[in-house]
Parts: structure tokens; C-alpha cells; sequence
């Protein structure tokens, strides 16, 4: 089997020679987007190992689906890990130190605490720390800030990266990813509009499902360079959308025990014979567990259909006709904007 790194590169080598190039030209903002599955991490992740093999401070933090998100939480994550990149002695700004009761890892390079401010002005407050997060950064520059899955941003966090893109540190590039759809402002991933500064390069990668021709590339990649037929490749393809993720899963379980796909002429026939992986099933649930009925009803059908349909065919299944056909377009709208069901060529 390859490893990681490599599979990244399958059908992604222009955006991975964008990510590194934007990250080595700082101050630089690069937005990395794109569906559940289809490489953002494995994108960045290739990109970070790239990055610290030329000596680049690299600083990772991951937002999570919580019910109540810590404020401010990725980033501090991602800076605890950034002592080495300080430099010596007590050359930090002064307004460093009030990170201090966020980031105990640092006490021994930051500055005393800061004086609270006048009238304890929660405002004010905010505003010294994001001051203290921009200085820190300086500091470790150059160096790179990666926040994943900023679509599970609470607002603490959205207003600091929003206030690091307004004035980046001058060495500092900040790579965050998300999916698009499920963004609480739709196309907003900061919470409002996104406007390059003069100096600052700026990057937004939208990577796309695979073509069949990269599907059969990803497959000989996890078989170790092994051939693939192009009638497998087509129809792994047609039944995974070119969504990297879902091909990974469904090939590693066809596998036999000596690593190999079924042979034989009735190969990509195999595929409409496998049951659903497991890690695919959750995936789905997740993705589900927040639909309206309208929407999971057009779903169901889908699955139960196995085929490419029109609409009224789905509003037929769904049991949406007459009177519900309003209810199961809106549906089969939301379906679409998630990413579960997608529109055909």
C-alpha cells in the first residue's frame, strides 16, 4: 500500500502546488473548500508535511462539532505548540501576556499579565487578546496557522481569524478549510465578507469529485501501483461520485487477503453486490441526522431507486405527489445543497 502522501497528489497536484506556494509567499490567506470527503485534509495534511520538511513552523488546530464550542478553542489548541518557534529571552510584546490563563503551556516565554482593563470592559478584553494572538504569531513567523472545519467555528473563533485576515502578521499564513454547505452564514466561512488587504496573497481551493480517469489513479494507489481495468474505474466512479473518501472505503472492502481486487470478467459487477462499509454508513447517519423529512424522504428514494432518476420519478417514490410536490422539492433542494444526493452529467 502507498501511503498517504501519495494519495493526496492523486487528481490534486495543481491545488498542492497552490496551497505550498501561497503558504511560502506570506502574509497569505488560503481557503481550502470542498464537500465531506473529498481530500480537504489529506490535501493539507500532505501540504504541513511539505512545509516542515523546509523548516516552516506549522501551527494545527481542528474546530469540533460540539454542542457548545470553547471560544477561541482551535487556536489556542494550534498555540500550544509554539514555543519552539519563540525566540529567546524577553522579547515577546508585552500584550502576550495576557494569554497567559489560556495557554499554561507558555508561561515560561510569556510576559507577565497585563493590567485588567478600565471598568472591566469585556470589549476591550476581547480586543487585547486578539491583539496578543496577532503579536504571538509575529513572533513565531514565518510560520503557518491551519484551523480545520471552520464550518463548526463558534463566533469567538470566526471573529479571530477575521481580525488576523483584516492585518496578517507580515511572515504568517493562515489555511483554513470547511465545507461550503454547511456554513452558518452560506458562503461567508469567517461570518462576513472576506477582503484581501494590499500584500497579502490570498488562495481559495475548491477541490472537486475526481474524473474516472483519477478514480482508476486512486485505485492503483491503494493497491500499490496495481492496473486497473477502465470499465472498474468507470464504474467505481459512477457508484462513489468521484468523492475520494467513498472510494477509499469501498475498495479497501473488496479487498481479499492477499490485498488484490476479485478478478475475473464480472469485476465491476462486484460492486453492486458489496454491502455498505461501515465507516460510510456512519458518515451518512451524520450527515442525515440533521434533515428535514422532506428531505430524507427524497433520500430513501434515491436509495431505494439504486439508478439515476429525474425528479418526478424521486416525488413518485417519496409518496410527494399532488400536494406534497412543494414540500418534496424543498427537500430534494436541501438534499442537493448537503452534498448527499448530487445532479448527473
Amino acid at each position: 500500500m502507498t501511503g498517504p502522501a501519495s494519495l493526496a497528489q492523486v487528481g490534486r497536484d495543481a491545488q498542492l502546488r497552490t496551497l505550498l506556494q501561497a503558504a511560502g509567499s506570506p502574509p497569505a490567506v488560503i481557503l481550502v473548500q470542498g464537500e465531506a470527503g473529498i481530500g480537504k485534509t489529506r490535501l493539507v495534511h500532505t501540504a504541513i508535511e511539505r512545509l516542515r520538511t523546509d523548516r516552516r513552523t506549522v501551527l494545527l488546530g481542528h474546530c469540533q462539532q460540539l454542542r457548545e464550542p470553547f471560544p477561541y478553542g482551535p487556536v489556542f489548541d494550534a498555540l500550544r505548540h509554539v514555543a519552539a518557534a519563540l525566540p529567546a529571552g524577553d522579547r515577546l510584546n508585552p500584550v502576550t501576556g495576557a494569554l497567559r490563563g489560556y495557554l499554561p503551556e507558555l508561561t515560561g516565554h510569556l510576559p507577565p499579565a497585563p493590567s485588567p482593563p478600565p471598568l472591566d470592559d469585556a470589549r476591550a478584553e476581547r480586543h487585547r487578546l486578539f491583539r496578543a494572538v496577532h503579536a504571538l504569531l509575529a513572533a513565531a513567523a514565518p510560520a503557518a496557522l491551519v484551523v480545520e472545519d471552520l464550518h463548526w467555528a463558534d463566533d469567538g473563533t470566526r471573529d479571530l481569524l477575521c481580525f488576523l485576515t483584516g492585518q496578517p502578521p507580515e511572515g504568517l499564513a493562515l489555511v483554513v478549510t470547511f465545507r461550503r454547505e454547511d456554513l452558518p452564514v452560506p458562503g461567508l466561512p469567517f461570518g462576513r465578507a472576506y477582503r484581501r488587504r494590499p500584500g497579502v496573497r490570498s488562495e481559495v481551493i475548491s477541490l472537486a469529485p475526481l474524473d474516472v480517469e483519477a478514480v482508476g489513479d486512486l485505485t492503483s494507489a491503494l493497491l500499490g501501483g496495481a492496473p486497473v481495468p477502465n470499465d472498474f474505474a468507470a464504474r467505481l466512479h459512477e457508484r462513489t461520485a468521484g468523492v475520494p473518501f467513498v472510494i477509499e472505503e469501498v475498495v479497501r472492502s473488496l479487498l481479499d487477503d492477499a490485498g488484490r481486487l476479485p478478478g475475473g470478467e464480472d469485476a465491476p459487477e462486484v460492486l453492486d453486490r458489496i454491502p455498505v462499509p461501515l465507516l460510510l454508513r456512519e458518515a451518512m447517519a451524520e450527515r442525515l441526522a440533521g434533515f428535514s423529512p422532506a428531505a430524507l424522504r427524497a433520500v430513501r428514494a434515491a436509495a431505494v431507486l439504486r439508478m439515476a432518476a429525474d425528479e418526478p420519478l424521486l416525488a413518485a417514490v417519496a409518496g410527494a405527489e399532488g400536494p406534497g410536490a412543494d414540500t418534496h422539492e424543498s427537500g430534494l433542494s436541501e438534499a442537493l445543497r448537503a452534498g448527499v444526493l448530487f445532479v448527473g452529467g
